[in-house]
């Protein structure tokens, strides 16, 4: 929990004590953030709090800085924290701390920046990382979010997925600035570059993955003023394009084109810049910010991992000798277009026998926008056009933003189980429910719906097989969690008050 947090629970007659003491305790940092608050929710202290605040402002500022005689070192015009510039072509400083305009602040003297950096983060700004020899510093931070668009080759179709990530500005004793990515799994170590033939993307090139980033969040020093909402394009190459470079660095890792474009509020690019990057491993990571203890228990959960996994392959080895373990048939697969308030058949079966019991799967076969839901109604009826069974299934997609950052959940898929009492022919009729709250961006809506026979566990020992399985796996995601966790540079913020909607997903 936040410093601010627990201080918004002390009694006011208490509080200007507690903020003393944590003070004294050297985390006037974690008070900068919290006295804007403080004073909004305790008005009747704003003399007192503003007295503190006055004296945090008075303090001498200290700074760690890595371009020694080329950096300068000042305090925040609005809430006095310690800051620093260092880069050669720094144009614009917002304090980690309050979120401002380090030397323009507003004049209500509140944050601009819905969240902040946490201070007490294990990497941070100014915190260093050391990386093939060379010692690098955090002087900027980033959180963009937006959506991925790539060719699916299996599907045939382009297909779009939320992401966010985290983008660190650094700088070298040489004031060389390289960037560093956090995708929260998967890390990136970037620099610009100019290309031998120089060239921009088309927008429909199937080996590029697409971007489209919107800011989230800024602080530290930068070459221009951010702006929250400010739109960043990116063209990510799947492969080295001609006269941009070779496919692997000096090391012999993959190295990564991209061109990223800075788009102007007319929706029209301002400028491109050419960027190469290489994959970080966890380890990589873990040894350039000196998490010694990190590696340490990485190195244990993978000698673990490989225990269990060997374990887990001998049992599965087996099974290849015991046939048919499962057996399941597929008895209706039907893609439909649906439109509002029309019932349309989803598909039709012929039932041999008495009380076949089958599952029913419901799956969208389009992306629902964000916030919106569907609900699709299918109504299964018999040869005498008699209704037998009913189906209610709600799709949904949602985002937002908590202190762990973007979030976003959506369901397309449903599974149903219904029991056929009797022999005969069954039509599936699929329509759109009533209740839907935005019919408008359903225009041309897609459903595949299938039915398939119950599997049939045909071995005894078929469940004790799968646990030895999965205790490998989970033995090995477990390993990778805490590399994954121990080399994290994704930026901390302090939280914000959730307010998620209730999900909208139903028990199959």
């Amino acid at each position: 929990m936040q410093l601010v947090d627990s201080l918004q629970q002390i009694h006011p007659d208490k509080l200007i004590g507690v903020v003393g003491s944590y003070i004294k305790e050297g985390r006037g940092d974690e008070i900068r953030q919290a006295l804007p608050t403080l004073i909004d929710k305790h008005p009747q202290l704003k003399d007192d709090l503003g007295q503190i605040m006055l004296k945090l402002k008075q303090a001498k500022p200290e700074v760690e800085v890595i371009c020694g005689d080329h950096a300068t070192v000042f305090a925040c015009a609005n809430c006095g924290g310690a800051l620093s510039r260092q880069a050669a072509d720094t144009v614009y400083v917002i304090c980690q701390y309050c979120g401002c305009d380090a030397e323009n602040p507003p004049a209500d003297g509140m944050s601009h920046w819905q969240q902040f950096l946490d201070t007490k983060a294990d990497f941070t700004l100014g915190s260093f990382f050391n990386l093939g020899g060379v010692k690098w510093q955090a002087i900027g931070v980033q959180r963009f979010n937006g959506t991925i668009r790539e060719w699916d080759s299996e599907d045939k179709t382009w297909e779009n997925s939320r992401a966010s990530y985290t983008l660190w500005w650094m700088i070298n004793e040489k004031r060389e600035l390289g960037w560093l990515t956090d995708y929260g799994s998967k890390r990136y170590w970037s620099q610009k570059f100019i290309p031998k033939q120089p060239q921009l993307p088309s927008s429909q090139d199937r080996s590029i993955e697409y971007g489209e980033w919107k800011l989230e969040f800024a602080a530290g020093e930068f070459s221009y003023q951010p702006v929250v909402g400010d739109v960043r394009h990116t063209a990510e190459h799947k492969r080295a394009p001609k006269g941009f470079g070779p496919a692997k660095n000096n090391n012999g890792k993959q190295l990564i084109y991209a061109v990223e474009s800075a788009i102007g509020p007319n929706g029209k690019p301002t400028e491109y810049e050419f960027i190469r990057s290489v994959g970080l491993s966890h380890k990589n990571v873990m040894n350039a910010i000196g998490n010694a203890e990190g590696l340490l228990s990485v190195k244990r959960w993978l000698r673990t991992a490989i225990l269990f996994a060997v374990t887990a392959a001998c049992v599965a080895a087996l099974f290849f000798l015991i046939p048919h373990l499962l057996q399941s048939q597929q008895m209706l697969s039907q893609q439909t277009p649906l439109a509002p308030a029309v019932q349309v058949m989803a598909g039709e079966l012929r039932i041999e026998e008495e009380n076949q019991l089958l599952r029913i799967e419901s799956r969208l076969l389009k992306v629902l926008p964000a916030n919106t839901y569907l609900e699709l109604e299918l109504e299964i009826v018999d040869q005498d056009n008699e209704t037998v069974g009913f189906i209610d299934n709600e799709f949904w997609h949602e985002t937002g933003s908590d202190s762990d950052g973007p979030w976003r959940e959506s369901r397309y898929v449903y599974n149903n189980d219904i029991r056929f009492l009797e022999p005969g022919n069954y039509r599936f009729l699929a329509s759109l429910g009533s209740s839907n709250t935005k019919p408008s961006v359903q225009k041309s809506v897609e459903i595949l719906i299938s039915a398939n026979t119950h599997p049939v566990v045909s071995t005894p020992f078929f469940g004790s097989g799968i646990a030895a399985i999965l205790a490998g796996i989970l033995s090995f995601m477990r390993s990778r969690a805490r590399a994954v966790a121990g080399a994290s540079i994704g930026a901390s913020m302090a939280p914000r008050k959730r307010n998620r909607k209730k999900k909208r997903g139903k028990n199959s």
